[in-house]
C-alpha cells in the first residue's frame, strides 16, 4: 500500500465511497449482528459469513471484515473509488474477484486499518478488541488540548474518538502499524494527527492534557508498564490525565487513582486506570460487563 499514490483529496473521497458503502460502525455491527466492531472476527469463527453474490448492503462490510466479491459487486458499492483503491494497492483484483489488501475497522466517523487474518509476514497489526474499546469508552469528555496516545497501533483511538485534540501526537514502536495510521488518517480526511514511530514517548516531550496507552497484552507488559509509568510524570499536564488500559497491579506515581477492573477475582486482573497528578485519592471500581454494556466507560474511570 502506498499513502502516496493518491492525493490527500482522492484518499478522502475514498473513504467516503468506503463509507457510503457499509464501511461504518453501524452499518458493520448490524451486518455481522454484534455489540462492537471488536467483535467481527469473533462472528466470522463462528460462521457469520454471506453467500455469493453478497446482498448489496452487505457488500460493503464483508470487504472490511476480509472477504472477497466480484468486481462488478465492488464496483456497483465503491463506484470510481475502486479504481483508486486499486491504485494505492488497497484493492486487489484477481481475475473477476475483489479483496482488500488489509482490514478495515470503522470506529467513530473514521476506519482503522490492520492485517487480513491470512497475513503471514512480519510485525502484523492485529484487529481492535475488547481493551481498544475499553480506552476508547473511558475518554474524558471534554476535548483536550493536547493529546498522546502511546502503543497506538494504527492510530484506533485517535481515529475514532468522539471528538478531536487541538493537538494529538500517537506513536507507535512499529512501522507498519504508523504506516497504516497514516492511510487511515488520510481516508478519514484527517491532517491533523501527528503519526510517529517511536519506542512509547522517546523523543516527544510533554506535558499534555491527555495521555493514553492499550499497553501491548501478551508481551513483556511488565517492562512496558513499568517504564510507562515511570513516564508520566513528565508528560502529564499538571491538571491533566493519563489513561492507560492494561494488567493491573503496577502502582501508577503518587497522584489521583481510580482503577476500573472489570475481570472476575478469580482470574488475571485487567481494567482501565485513570491517573491525575493533582491529588492523593485511591480507589478501585469493580465493574461488571453485561451483553448489553460490555466495555467500560468514562462514569467508571470519573474522578
Amino acid at each position: 500500500m502506498r499513502l502516496d499514490a493518491l492525493s490527500a483529496t482522492r484518499w478522502a473521497a475514498a473513504g467516503r465511497a468506503l463509507a457510503n458503502a457499509g464501511v461504518t460502525e453501524r452499518a458493520v455491527r448490524t451486518c455481522f449482528g454484534v455489540v462492537a466492531t471488536a467483535h467481527v472476527p469473533r462472528a466470522i469463527a463462528a460462521g457469520r459469513t454471506f453467500g455469493e453474490p453478497p446482498p448489496p448492503a452487505a457488500v460493503g462490510p464483508w470487504l472490511a471484515a476480509g472477504g472477497e466479491v466480484s468486481v462488478d459487486a465492488a464496483h456497483r458499492a465503491l463506484g470510481v473509488a475502486l479504481d483508486d483503491l486499486s491504485t494505492a494497492g488497497l484493492a486487489i483484483r484477481d481475475g473477476d474477484r475483489v479483496r482488500l489488501a488489509v482490514r478495515l475497522v470503522p470506529g467513530g466517523a473514521a476506519i482503522t486499518l490492520c492485517d487480513r487474518a491470512d497475513y503471514a509476514g512480519d510485525d502484523p497489526v492485529g484487529h481492535p478488541d475488547d481493551s481498544s474499546h475499553h480506552l476508547l469508552g473511558a475518554l474524558p469528555d471534554r476535548r483536550p488540548a493536547r493529546w498522546l496516545d502511546l502503543g497506538t497501533g494504527a492510530a484506533w483511538a485517535p481515529l475514532a474518538a468522539r471528538w478531536r485534540a487541538d493537538v494529538c501526537i500517537a506513536a507507535d514502536l512499529s512501522p507498519r502499524a504508523i504506516a497504516m495510521g497514516r492511510i487511515g488518517a488520510a481516508l478519514a480526511g484527517r491532517d491533523d494527527l501527528d503519526l510517529r514511530v517511536a519506542d512509547l514517548a522517546a523523543g516527544i516531550e510533554g506535558p499534555f492534557d491527555l495521555v493514553t496507552c492499550n499497553a501491548p497484552i501478551p508481551g513483556p507488559t511488565d517492562t512496558i508498564l513499568s517504564r510507562l509509568w515511570a513516564a508520566m510524570p513528565a508528560l502529564v499536564a499538571p491538571d491533566g490525565e493519563a489513561i492507560v488500559h492494561s494488567v493491573l497491579g503496577h502502582q501508577p506515581p503518587p497522584g489521583a487513582v481510580v482503577i476500573a477492573r472489570y475481570t472476575p477475582p478469580d482470574v488475571q486482573a485487567f481494567g482501565v486506570t485513570a491517573w491525575r497528578p493533582a491529588g492523593s485519592d485511591r480507589r478501585v471500581a469493580e465493574i461488571v460487563l453485561t451483553e448489553a454494556a460490555p466495555h467500560v466507560t468514562r462514569d467508571s474511570v470519573a474522578g
